[in-house]
């Protein structure tokens, strides 16, 4: 959770992880404050506002879906998506981080990987069952890192995560991937 100050709404929190969530925060909480008018919004209970940010969850964007082992979920699905949980996973002080990546074929899954990298002690390259996956194989290819894991079936994968944790164990990919593999590790 993070803390800002904003507006004249005081200090409240926000649950959602990572400082580019709350820059989005900040961007649709000033484009109301600065529109409402145009919608015959003429007073503002700023009481509702803040109640409302501090109850807003975002699930498959950095979602906390265990806590032992701590697994998270992200569908960073395009460069800037990744870019930004990547600087995010950076900031966190865990010995151990492995991510879980698959994305779909027409995203730019090189510089994807690049971003990836450097931040994790461990990856492992998957795919999903969506028609527009990239090939498991493909990814595995691009990746230069010292400790990669080709694992194509994702019952597999979340037994692994599960049976050999790290710290922190992050699915990061398509939203497809995140949308197949999220009701999986609820279950």
């Amino acid at each position: 959770s993070s803390r800002f100050l904003k507006n004249g709404l005081g200090e409240f929190e926000i649950f959602l992880p990572g400082i580019h969530q709350i820059e989005n925060c900040l961007v649709a909480l000033t484009t109301f404050l600065e529109t409402k008018e145009e919608f015959g919004i003429k007073d503002t209970n700023y009481n509702i506002i803040k109640n409302a940010l501090s109850k807003t969850r975002w699930p498959g964007r950095l979602e906390v879906i265990s806590e032992k082992p701590l697994i998270v979920l992200d569908g960073g699905h395009n460069i800037d998506g990744v870019t930004r949980v990547c600087e995010f996973v950076k900031q966190l002080n865990y010995s151990t981080k492995r991510c879980i990546f698959a994305c779909s074929d027409n995203k730019e899954k090189e510089k994807m990987i690049k971003q990836i990298a450097p931040v994790f002690d461990e990856i492992i390259i998957t795919s999903f069952t969506y028609k527009r996956h990239s090939s498991a194989q493909e990814l595995f290819d691009y990746l230069d890192h010292p400790n990669k894991i080709l694992i194509e079936n994702i019952d597999e994968i979340i037994k692994y995560v599960y049976k050999e944790p790290y710290e922190f164990n992050l699915f990061l990919g398509s939203l497809y991937f995140v949308s197949e593999i999220r009701p999986k590790l609820k279950a």
